[in-house]
């Protein structure tokens, strides 16, 4: 059996569950198709620079202990803008097949001063790093797209993999009245739901803004907001909702386990994706497994699964009046409709399923 040296900034623990668990999961499946797995990891997230340095020195100093002093056949890196100079050193001394899985953040960095160190220090490392592996997997087409044009990877070698796909045993639709009584909420309402964390690029102002749109012109009737998630903006959530009087139009829950998320999901009408930059979401992927079309962003990513009017709906990305216009869409459809659309979703979804997408993977990377 194959030996793998998973290494990756990002990695769940009991207290960040969700934290990384792409990676685990890729981890997880190559194990379960017949490959030794072993790991170099940070686990949750950092609190602070000082936090952050000494967990970097000592992760780098793993990664480097154990490609250097062990026999692995394969070194496979997550987020190499993070993981570069381990990888290089590893790579001047030993020489595994090294697979390099992108995902988006890593290599399209944006403001400031991560903007100026990557630009002028990492990325000519990470160029080099991409077109000396063996393997590059991309989350989605649009950066195949990426990594051929603006670091000249051979096309030959970039695999798209959906970051570990979805646990259809996990993610699968309950009874809708079910989860509503579970949650507290009417069986009668029309029910918006959003799952991800409160940050800046993730939308949330959107949806808020929409919300407010529609609770004035009562477009969408009766109805409920289900936001599920925390993040450095969750103040500025709850002040926004605040002083849009929105209290009883949004349901916000903070604090919640991954084992819970399909509760969520099916307990939507619809799910809101209002992500301003995605490698491929896999939230969607989720909510679509659950029975929920998804009215998202027009980016290009989402176009993965997202097929306007059969998935689900676009709208503009960033624009709240457009929001609001396609869950009024959706919310006019008739029963028959809104059920072919949902039905659709869930096929969909089937073609993410993690256990599928594993075996393909594993297929690839044993080729090498």
């Amino acid at each position: 059996m194959r030996k793998v040296l998973i290494v990756s900034s990002l990695y769940p623990t009991a207290a960040n569950p969700g934290y990384g668990i792409f990676v685990k999961n890729c981890e997880d499946g190559l194990a379960e198709n017949g490959f030794v797995t072993d790991h170099a990891v940070i686990g949750g997230s950092p609190s602070g620079w000082l936090h952050k340095l000494f967990l970097y020195a000592f992760f780098y100093a793993r990664a480097l202990y154990k490609g250097l002093f062990n026999d692995y056949d394969i070194l496979y890196g997550h987020f190499v803008s993070h993981i570069c100079l381990p990888l290089y050193l590893i790579a001047l001394v030993r020489k595994p097949a090294m697979v390099i899985n992108i995902h988006g953040s890593d290599i399209l960095v944006e403001g400031g001063i991560r903007r100026f160190i990557y630009s002028y220090f990492l990325a000519p490392l990470i160029k080099k790093i991409l077109r000396g592996a063996s393997l590059v997997i991309t989350p989605s087409r649009q950066y195949r797209k990426i990594l051929a044009s603006k670091f000249g990877v051979d096309g030959a070698k970039i695999f798209v993999s959906p970051s570990g796909g979805i646990d259809a045993q996990k993610f699968r639709a309950l009874d809708k009245n079910e989860c509503r009584r579970k949650l507290g909420l009417d069986e009668k309402e029309f029910v918006i739901g959003y799952v991800s964390r409160i940050e800046k690029n993730k939308g949330w102002q959107v949806l808020v803004e929409a919300v407010s749109d529609l609770k004035k012109t009562g477009a969408a009737g009766n109805f409920k907001a289900l936001v599920v998630g925390k993040g450095s903006e969750v103040n500025k959530f709850k002040e926004k909702v605040s002083a849009l009087g929105l209290e009883k139009e949004i349901m916000h829950i903070e604090n919640t386990v991954r084992d819970e998320l399909s509760t969520f999901y099916s307990a939507s009408d619809i799910f809101i994706f209002p992500t301003l930059k995605e490698s491929l979401g896999l939230v969607g992927i989720e909510a679509m497994a659950c029975g929920a079309p998804v009215i998202g962003s027009r980016i290009e990513a989402l176009g993965e699964y997202l097929i306007d009017g059969v998935t689900g709906f676009f709208f503009d990305a960033g624009s709240p009046s457009d929001l609001s216009e396609k869950i009024t869409l959706y919310y006019k459809l008739s029963v028959e409709k809104k059920r072919k659309m949902s039905d659709n979703a869930l096929k969909m979804s089937a073609s993410f399923d993690s256990k599928s997408t594993a075996k393909k993977l594993s297929k690839k990377i044993s080729a090498l």
